[in-house]
C-alpha cells in the first residue's frame, strides 16, 4: 500500500509541476494539496505506532496547510501577507511538532542538541547571505530567521 501511495504521489506531483510552471492556478493548488495528502497517507501507512510517528503525521498535516496557504497567495494577491504568514506559521508549528516528536522518542541527547545548534548556525548563515545573494528580506527578516532555524 505504501509503495502505491508513493508512486501515486510522484505522478500527481509531476502533474502539479507541469501546471505550476504554466501559471499558478487553482488547479495547481488542488494538485499540490493532493500530493500533500498522499505524503500524510504514506506516513500513516508506513510509520510504526510511536510518539514520534503521531507527531510527525500532525506535522505533515501542518505542512499540507502551509503548502495550500503559500500557494493561495499567488491566486489571491490581495491577501498576500495573510497567506504568507499563515503558511509560515503552519510550517513552523509542523517543525515544532517534529522536534517535539524527536525529543519524545529519543530524549534529550547530544545528537538532538547538536542539531539545534546547527539549526541556529544555519539561520545565521541565511541572514548573513542576504546581501551577497542580493536579497532584500525587509519586514520578513525575523520570520526568515525563525523559519531558517
Amino acid at each position: 500500500m505504501t509503495i502505491t501511495l508513493i508512486i501515486l504521489g510522484m505522478i500527481v506531483l509531476a502533474f502539479h509541476i507541469v501546471e505550476k510552471v504554466k501559471k499558478y492556478t487553482v488547479k495547481a493548488v488542488i494538485l499540490k494539496s493532493i500530493v500533500s495528502v498522499l505524503f500524510v497517507a504514506v506516513a500513516v501507512t508506513a510509520g510504526p505506532d510511536a510518539p514520534l510517528t503521531k507527531l510527525v503525521i500532525v506535522g505533515l498535516v501542518c505542512g499540507l496547510l502551509g503548502d495550500i496557504w503559500l500557494d493561495l497567495k499567488h491566486i489571491f494577491p490581495e491577501y498576500d501577507k495573510t497567506f504568507l504568514y499563515a503558511g509560515f506559521a503552519a510550517f513552523g508549528v509542523g517543525h515544532i511538532l517534529y522536534v517535539t516528536g524527536l525529543f519524545a522518542q529519543y530524549g534529550v541527547g547530544w545528537f538532538l542538541v547538536g542539531s539545534l545548534v546547527l539549526a541556529c548556525l544555519a539561520a545565521g548563515l541565511v541572514l548573513a547571505l542576504e546581501k551577497p545573494m542580493k536579497l532584500k528580506y525587509g519586514r520578513m527578516k525575523p520570520v526568515i530567521a525563525l523559519y531558517g532555524f
